[in-house]
């Protein structure tokens, strides 16, 4: 699991399930292709602290995932830790942890994962993997990019199947805190850990020179031609509008990097689903057949592609 990032104010840590919070919203924003949340903590000691995160998986390039992850402090000067973490699923050292408590997680009773490979640089970890039985690897890396005009350090620990990024701030009222997290995983068949690995620092090397602004913009870029080609309009029905949307995006997210021999059955789902929504619900059409888009289509007030939760 790459997404983990712990933060730690004055050396308390946030843990939202138990956090007091003053503001929360969490919203999939449908034609930006992100998952966005925005809240203020309540610190115990009378702190208040501003947490934005935005998360990514890329539809343009196959194995680049984000995380911009900002923080405020909003009353006071305090010290602030950021851990940055790719950790194993299978050991949970805090038993809190999304991780610990995920109902996905299947219990082998045994290590299918043998560490094989890791390298760290001065914000980096690459770890790479295969499997017991079918020989089957896998590499995962993680790279940062921290802006902020607070002064901090950072730190790079790496362990057989973990590592960790941790940046030390002396946080400043007023003063945004970013940091741009990049993820990658790679896969593979046959027994090649290396070569996997390298090609997670490849795609890190990219990530970072071109930065999360460009990994931004070419992601709505892509959504933006979907939507274009895609979209069904149901008027009169908002509800139905959004649920088809919603699923509709769910589709682009299965059949955007479906190469190989899966593709063409994908996309002939696609085309059905279609066909049987034009055929058995009224007052719905393409909305290229519109003679002029509907403005709502790009709000995010629960009418357009943007709407979610």
């Amino acid at each position: 699991d790459a997404k983990v990032v712990k933060l730690y104010v004055d050396d308390e840590p946030f843990y939202l399930p138990t956090a007091t919070l003053e503001h929360f919203e969490r919203a999939l924003d449908m034609r930006a292709g992100t998952l966005d949340r925005d809240l203020v903590w309540a610190h115990s000691s009378g702190q208040r602290v501003s947490i934005k995160s935005r998360r990514l998986v890329s539809l343009e390039h196959r194995h680049l995932a984000a995380v911009v992850y900002d923080i405020t402090l909003l009353t006071n000067d305090a010290p602030v830790l950021i851990v940055s973490e790719i950790v194993d699923g299978r050991v949970a050292a805090d038993p809190e942890s999304a991780s610990a408590q995920d109902p996905r997680i299947r219990q082998f009773g045994c290590e299918v994962l043998e560490p094989k490979e890791n390298s760290v640089g001065p914000e980096r970890v690459v770890l790479g993997f295969q499997t017991k039985a079918s020989d089957m690897t896998l590499s995962c890396g993680i790279d940062h990019s921290m802006q902020t005009d607070c002064a901090f350090t950072s730190d790079v620990q790496v362990e057989a199947s973990s590592g960790r990024v941790a940046y030390s701030i002396d946080g400043r009222v007023a003063k945004r805190i970013r940091l741009v997290k990049y993820i990658t995983y790679h896969s593979s068949s046959r027994p090649q850990a290396r070569e996997l690995c390298r090609r997670s620092e490849r795609v890190l090397d990219r990530a970072v020179l071109h930065g999360a602004e460009e990994l931004l913009e070419s992601q709505r870029l892509f959504l933006d031609e979907f939507w274009s080609r895609s979209d069904v309009v149901i008027d009169g029905h908002a509800e139905w509008q959004q649920t088809v949307r919603f699923n509709l995006f769910h589709i682009c997210q299965a059949t955007a990097r479906a190469e190989g021999p899966y593709g063409p059955r994908l996309r002939r789902t696609l085309f059905l689903g279609y066909r049987n929504l034009f055929i058995t619900v009224p007052n719905v059409h393409a909305a290229s057949s519109r003679p002029e888009p509907s403005s709502t289509s790009i709000q995010s007030n629960g009418s357009g592609p943007e709407a979610g939760s």
